[in-house]
């Protein structure tokens, strides 16, 4: 069973109603998930990275991609990566800073940066089919 980016939003949708703590930094997770696996997908000449995935796309959509290997605005494709960047900062604090406190509000932030990225996403594939 093949799972998408839009799955795993909807699941940060879902473990966000929970409300307690650890539900938050799944839904950080989660969302910034669906945020890397979403800008992926759009994308149509992303190379394969064997060291770092995460890192290896944010600085292909501000490298490459932007300099033409990608069909798309390079604001967008930078837009991207900014986002991208945001949020694996916020996913990297709520997986592995225990100590910290992660409340609603900073799960709520990640689900609208989320969906920020996908409305992103949804205009580069309509630029692109015109």
């Amino acid at each position: 069973m093949a799972v998408d980016g839009q799955q795993f939003l909807d699941f940060a949708k879902k473990i966000f109603l929970s409300g307690d703590e650890i539900s938050c930094r799944n839904c950080i997770s989660r969302a910034y998930y669906a945020m890397y696996h979403e800008a992926r997908d759009t994308l149509t000449a992303v190379p394969n990275f064997q060291q770092s995935p995460h890192d290896g796309l944010i600085k292909y959509l501000r490298g490459n991609a932007s300099r033409g290997d990608e069909p798309f605005e390079k604001g967008k494709l930078r837009a991207l990566a900014a986002l991208l960047e945001q949020q694996k900062g916020k996913r990297h604090k709520a997986d592995y800073y225990l100590g910290e406190n992660i409340d609603a509000g900073a799960a709520e932030e990640a689900i609208l940066f989320a969906e920020k990225l996908f409305k992103i996403c949804k205009e580069m594939r309509s630029a692109r089919l015109k």
